[in-house]
């Protein structure tokens, strides 16, 4: 909220701005070096003010008049309270005069890449915490136009990005993007967030560290044979598990004494959700993998 006053007169203004209850906000003689009136910018929450004005010199008098003006304040200023940002999503924001903040949430229930930037023509800056409040990174006009842009290799878990202007004393509006990618052949290691494999498609996937565990999720719509299985140097494991985790099948080595080093699983189902868990064998080795799904 902003009060200030304007006068063609030579009265020279003080405000003070006080809560419902009379206690004071804050309080301003001029607005600068070269006008004598007052002017008053601060955040708020809602509820009822009072503004008080009066001459700085008692014995002077003349007239005034008053303005207010209030720029809605669209998101929180803290991470209890922050806005919830999706992933590969974006959201329109104001920061208004007096050191705006406005804070969202980011969730990423995946290992990745996670891309926060703002566009517009305010000059932002940003950082990114982790749940805790910690600073992971922070940074102002990376991007496009003086907007900041953070790109953080990122686990699962609750993320918050800051964003303020980079010149205290602007105000304006901007739009805050948050873009997800997986890492490069990594996937969910629960069924929880298991990565959807297509029938008669395939993915690419990586172990790594040497105890790394990939799920893929698989849905059957009719009864039929369902064949998983990986291709590559890595030496593969897998499990199918039915929509509780129950394990149907398990494999290590496909082919004539072993010959194939990767696992393949192939078994009657009826139409439900299936998971495949693929590790390297025995958790001893790291290395990429090409999984795929077939049904007849």
């Amino acid at each position: 909220m902003t009060v200030s006053t304007t006068s063609s007169s030579d009265l020279d203004t003080w405000g003070r701005l006080e809560d419902s209850t009379g206690n004071l906000i804050v309080e301003n003689d001029d607005s600068s070096l070269t006008n004598q009136n007052f002017r008053i910018s601060t955040a708020v929450t809602s509820g009822t003010y009072c503004v008080r004005v009066s001459s700085y010199r008692a014995a002077t008098t003349g007239d005034y008049i008053i303005n207010a003006s209030f720029i809605a304040d669209l998101h929180s200023d803290t991470r209890s309270g922050a806005s919830i940002l999706g992933l590969n999503s974006s959201l329109t924001g104001q920061i208004g005069p007096n050191d705006d903040v406005d804070y969202f949430e980011v969730v990423v229930d995946r290992p990745g890449t996670l891309t926060v930037y703002t566009l517009g023509a305010l000059d932002t800056w940003g950082q990114l915490e982790d749940s805790l409040g910690n600073v992971i990174q922070s940074n102002r006009g990376s991007g496009v136009g003086g907007n900041f842009r953070i790109s953080e290799i990122v686990t699962a878990g609750t993320y918050y990005v800051r964003v303020e202007s980079n010149y205290r004393s602007s105000s304006g509006n901007y739009t805050i993007n948050a873009d997800f990618a997986v890492t490069s052949g990594d996937h969910g290691n629960t069924r929880s967030n298991a990565t959807p494999l297509p029938l008669n498609g395939s993915l690419s996937g990586r172990i790594a560290p040497s105890d790394d565990v990939d799920y893929f999720v698989v849905v059957v719509t009719r009864p039929g044979t369902l064949t998983v299985f990986t291709s590559g140097v890595l030496d593969t494991y897998g499990e199918l598990e039915d929509g509780v985790g129950s394990t149907i099948a398990f494999n290590d080595d496909y082919g004539a004494f072993g010959t194939d080093i990767n696992f393949r699983i192939s078994t009657l189902v009826t139409s439900g959700t299936y998971y495949v868990k693929v590790t390297s064998f025995l958790g001893q080795s790291t290395g990429n993998y090409t999984i795929q799904a077939n049904f007849q």
